[in-house]
C-alpha cells in the first residue's frame, strides 16, 4: 500500500484534505488524523486514483494554527498479466544462452 510519511516535533491531531490536481473536478477527500503519543504520521493513499494530488494538513499546537501543503503524484499500477509478460520477455532477450543450456 502506498503511503506518505510525516514526522513532527510533537504529537499532533488535526485534519487532512486530498485534492486532485489532474482532474476537472474540485471534489476533495477529507480525513481526520491523530498521532497519539507518537510524532510520526503515516497517511495511507488508498482510494486515491492515479494522477497529481495536493495534500493539505491543518493542526493546532499550543494555541497556534499550522498549515502544510504537499503535492505528489500517484502512478498507474499494472498488476495484470501483460506487465508480467513484458517483464518476462525482456528478461529472455537479455539471456545469453537458451533456457535449456547446461553450464559446462
Amino acid at each position: 500500500m502506498k503511503t506518505l510519511k510525516f514526522s513532527f516535533e510533537h504529537p499532533v491531531r488535526g485534519k487532512l484534505r486530498f485534492r486532485p490536481l489532474s482532474e476537472q473536478t474540485n471534489a476533495s477527500i477529507c480525513r481526520r488524523f491523530d498521532t497519539g503519543v507518537s510524532t510520526d504520521l503515516t497517511v495511507a493513499l488508498r482510494g486515491l486514483e492515479a494522477g497529481n494530488w495536493e495534500l493539505t494538513l491543518e493542526w493546532e499546537y499550543e494555541e497556534r494554527n499550522y498549515h502544510y501543503q504537499h503535492t505528489f503524484e500517484i502512478g498507474e499500477v499494472n498488476n495484470g498479466l501483460f506487465g508480467l509478460t513484458r517483464y518476462a520477455k525482456a528478461s529472455l532477450f537479455h539471456n545469453r544462452r537458451p533456457l535449456h543450456a547446461i553450464n559446462r
